[in-house]
């Protein structure tokens, strides 16, 4: 065949494959064209809505980072998932493909285990401190605060010039209560004679009723306050502002762009490196029962001082420094110790 006539031959035979390709794609229950490689896929079940400072924005950023770096190729999230709703959303995203599904929060353990037995081939997440009955393919993740509320405990106790210091728990749920306890505890260990007062402000979210529970601690003389979550923390903030009496110490966000001349510095789970982990065990096969995070694993973590570092004296920085180090070395055992402490 002359070389003319070959080239014709070949493109009649790509277009004979083309048109019976697309022929078959467009019939009803042809197997859809794939690409070649696996889409990794992962969705976000929030309590409430991304724009907060303490949970539910962080944990969005962190998957979000995943994504921009390639570790996931898809992210989807639904805000303000109330409990009895979990279920379903879980399963919605399970039937869609999304390989790891994160329910983020500890009100959402038994969701988690329901959705994971139901199917299977995803993979479940959320954050409690054990994973009762969960089947191979959940898991929870856990941030040990009450190391890091240790050491603020160190720099509240002493820098306190009322010898009175406050902290605020939402609610009194397990694992939260710790870190409270873990702040206590930071404290007394530099000053025995310090007053520690507690509170419950009775919701995660809201802030007013944070605001009137730090107030009251404030005008009881506290001068540094250690709330938890983002109600208590944001109440904390403007009950300072408002009083000019007490510095905050913010939690599980970096939140001192708020006002940086009243927050110190803020104890923080690092969800990205978290979440980052689980993501990249699931791929390697490598998916464990706990994701536990400290001061050891660098999961826990306190954010830098600022504006405020001048005012800290450099005794006390080092006395925090050698104490996270007695942490890491296991010297010092704050998730023991805190079963000694009463609120």
């Amino acid at each position: 065949m002359p070389k003319t006539g070959m080239i014709a031959g070949v493109i009649l035979v790509i277009a004979i494959i083309a048109v019976a390709a697309a022929y078959v794609a467009t019939q009803p229950g042809a197997p859809a064209a794939t690409t070649g490689a696996k889409q990794w896929k992962i969705a976000l079940l929030l309590p409430d809505v991304i724009t907060d400072l303490t949970w539910n924005g962080p944990a969005y950023q962190a998957v979000s980072r995943l994504v921009a770096e390639g570790i996931a190729d898809k992210f989807s999230y639904t805000e303000q998932v109330a409990v009895p709703d979990a279920v379903r959303i879980a399963s919605g995203y399970a039937a869609e493909g999304y390989d790891l599904i994160i329910q983020h929060g500890s009100q959402f353990v038994d969701t988690t285990r329901e959705a994971a037995q139901k199917y299977p081939n995803s993979y479940f997440v959320t954050t409690a401190m054990l994973a009762p009955d969960f089947p191979p393919n959940a898991s929870v993740v856990w941030s040990y605060l009450e190391e890091a509320y240790y050491l603020l405990g160190i720099l509240a106790g002493r820098m306190t010039k009322t010898n009175i210091v406050g902290t605020l728990c939402p609610l009194e749920v397990p694992g939260i209560v710790e870190w409270s306890k873990g702040f206590k505890a930071g404290v007394l260990s530099v000053n025995p004679n310090a007053k520690v007062l507690y509170a419950v402000t009775g919701s995660f979210m809201d802030a007013t009723l944070g605001k009137d529970t730090a107030r009251a601690q404030i005008e009881a003389g506290a001068d540094f306050l250690a709330p938890m979550t983002d109600g208590p923390v944001l109440g904390a903030i403007m009950a300072a502002q408002e009083t000019g009496k007490a510095y905050v110490f913010g939690c599980e966000g970096d939140t001192h762009s708020i006002n940086p001349n009243i927050i110190v510095t803020s104890a923080i789970w690092d969800s990205y490196s978290h979440y980052k982990t689980i993501m990249l065990d699931i791929k390697a096969g490598q998916f464990k029962s706990i994701y536990p995070a400290d001061l050891k694993t660098g999961g826990v973590t306190l954010t830098p001082f600022y504006a405020l570092k001048d005012q800290i004296p450099q005794s006390v920085l080092d006395e925090m420094e050698r104490a996270k180090q007695d942490i890491i070395s296991g010297k010092i055992n704050v998730k023991e110790l805190v079963k000694n402490i009463s609120l």
